[in-house]
Protein backbone atom coordinates (compact mmCIF):
# COMPACT_ATOMS: atom_id res chain seq x y z
CA UNK A 1 0.00 0.00 0.00
CA UNK A 2 1.32 3.41 -0.97
CA UNK A 3 1.24 6.08 1.70
CA UNK A 4 1.88 9.78 1.49
CA UNK A 5 5.22 9.28 3.20
CA UNK A 6 6.32 6.54 0.77
CA UNK A 7 5.84 8.75 -2.32
CA UNK A 8 8.49 11.33 -1.36
CA UNK A 9 10.88 8.53 -0.34
CA UNK A 10 10.34 6.82 -3.69
CA UNK A 11 11.10 10.11 -5.45
CA UNK A 12 14.22 10.63 -3.31
CA UNK A 13 15.39 7.07 -4.06
CA UNK A 14 14.88 7.71 -7.76
CA UNK A 15 16.81 10.98 -7.52
CA UNK A 16 19.63 9.22 -5.66
CA UNK A 17 19.81 6.53 -8.32
CA UNK A 18 20.04 9.25 -10.97
CA UNK A 19 22.74 11.02 -8.96
CA UNK A 20 24.58 7.72 -8.62
CA UNK A 21 24.99 7.35 -12.42
CA UNK A 22 27.83 9.90 -12.79
CA UNK A 23 29.42 8.56 -9.60
CA UNK A 24 29.31 5.08 -11.14
CA UNK A 25 30.92 6.38 -14.34
CA UNK A 26 33.74 7.94 -12.32
CA UNK A 27 34.19 4.63 -10.50
CA UNK A 28 34.41 2.74 -13.80
CA UNK A 29 37.04 5.18 -15.10
CA UNK A 30 38.98 4.79 -11.84
CA UNK A 31 38.79 0.99 -12.18
CA UNK A 32 40.18 1.11 -15.70
CA UNK A 33 42.98 3.62 -15.01
CA UNK A 34 44.02 3.13 -11.40
CA UNK A 35 45.50 0.06 -9.80
CA UNK A 36 43.22 -1.78 -7.41
CA UNK A 37 45.32 -0.83 -4.37
CA UNK A 38 45.75 2.85 -5.34
CA UNK A 39 44.98 5.05 -2.34
CA UNK A 40 42.85 7.54 -4.29
CA UNK A 41 40.75 4.73 -5.76
CA UNK A 42 40.19 3.17 -2.33
CA UNK A 43 39.27 6.58 -0.91
CA UNK A 44 36.73 7.17 -3.68
CA UNK A 45 35.26 3.71 -3.21
CA UNK A 46 34.97 4.46 0.52
CA UNK A 47 33.10 7.65 -0.36
CA UNK A 48 30.70 5.61 -2.50
CA UNK A 49 30.14 3.18 0.37
CA UNK A 50 29.22 6.09 2.65
CA UNK A 51 26.84 7.54 0.03
CA UNK A 52 25.15 4.19 -0.49
CA UNK A 53 24.90 3.52 3.25
CA UNK A 54 23.32 6.94 3.77
CA UNK A 55 20.80 6.28 1.00
CA UNK A 56 20.08 2.84 2.43
CA UNK A 57 19.56 4.19 5.94
CA UNK A 58 17.56 7.33 5.21
CA UNK A 59 15.74 6.31 2.06
CA UNK A 60 15.27 2.63 2.75
CA UNK A 61 17.08 1.82 -0.50
CA UNK A 62 17.91 -1.89 -0.42
CA UNK A 63 19.81 -1.73 -3.72
CA UNK A 64 22.13 0.92 -2.24
CA UNK A 65 22.57 -1.19 0.90
CA UNK A 66 23.61 -4.23 -1.15
CA UNK A 67 25.94 -2.14 -3.30
CA UNK A 68 27.54 -0.58 -0.19
CA UNK A 69 28.11 -3.98 1.40
CA UNK A 70 29.58 -5.47 -1.78
CA UNK A 71 31.94 -2.51 -2.26
CA UNK A 72 32.91 -2.56 1.41
CA UNK A 73 33.88 -6.24 1.12
CA UNK A 74 35.93 -5.44 -1.99
CA UNK A 75 37.76 -2.61 -0.20
CA UNK A 76 38.52 -4.84 2.80
CA UNK A 77 39.82 -7.62 0.57
CA UNK A 78 42.05 -5.17 -1.29
CA UNK A 79 43.38 -3.69 1.94
CA UNK A 80 44.13 -7.17 3.28
CA UNK A 81 45.96 -8.07 0.07
CA UNK A 82 48.02 -4.88 0.21
CA UNK A 83 48.88 -5.47 3.87
CA UNK A 84 49.87 -9.06 3.11
CA UNK A 85 52.09 -7.96 0.19
CA UNK A 86 53.75 -5.30 2.32
CA UNK A 87 54.43 -7.81 5.09
CA UNK A 88 55.94 -10.27 2.60
CA UNK A 89 58.17 -7.51 1.22
CA UNK A 90 59.30 -6.56 4.74
CA UNK A 91 60.02 -10.20 5.61
CA UNK A 92 62.05 -10.65 2.42
CA UNK A 93 64.00 -7.45 3.12
CA UNK A 94 64.67 -8.55 6.73
CA UNK A 95 65.84 -11.98 5.54
CA UNK A 96 68.20 -10.41 2.99
CA UNK A 97 69.59 -8.05 5.64
CA UNK A 98 70.10 -10.97 8.02
CA UNK A 99 71.91 -12.87 5.25
CA UNK A 100 74.22 -9.94 4.55
CA UNK A 101 74.92 -9.54 8.27
CA UNK A 102 75.73 -13.24 8.60
CA UNK A 103 78.13 -13.04 5.62
CA UNK A 104 79.86 -9.99 7.07
CA UNK A 105 80.19 -11.64 10.48
CA UNK A 106 81.65 -14.79 8.87
CA UNK A 107 84.20 -12.68 6.98
CA UNK A 108 85.14 -10.96 10.23
CA UNK A 109 85.59 -14.31 12.02
CA UNK A 110 87.70 -15.57 9.11
CA UNK A 111 89.94 -12.49 9.28
CA UNK A 112 90.33 -12.97 13.02
CA UNK A 113 91.30 -16.63 12.53
CA UNK A 114 93.91 -15.60 9.96
CA UNK A 115 95.33 -12.96 12.30
CA UNK A 116 95.43 -15.43 15.20
CA UNK A 117 97.20 -18.03 13.04
CA UNK A 118 99.66 -15.39 11.80
CA UNK A 119 99.23 -16.53 8.25
CA UNK A 120 101.70 -14.97 5.84
CA UNK A 121 100.84 -14.31 2.24
CA UNK A 122 102.11 -16.79 -0.32
CA UNK A 123 103.77 -14.09 -2.31
CA UNK A 124 105.56 -11.45 -0.34
CA UNK A 125 106.32 -8.18 -1.93
CA UNK A 126 109.96 -8.27 -3.04
CA UNK A 127 111.68 -5.07 -3.98
CA UNK A 128 113.60 -5.32 -7.27
CA UNK A 129 117.41 -5.10 -7.02
CA UNK A 130 118.73 -1.61 -7.26
CA UNK A 131 121.04 -0.77 -10.21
Amino acid sequence: MTTLRSIPLALLRMNYRLLRIPLQLIEQVAESRLEEHDRSRLTYEGFLVQCDRTAATHLGDTVAAERAEELRRHILATQMTVAWQQRRFEQRREAEAAGRTAQWEERQRHKERLRAAKVVPLFEHIDPPSP
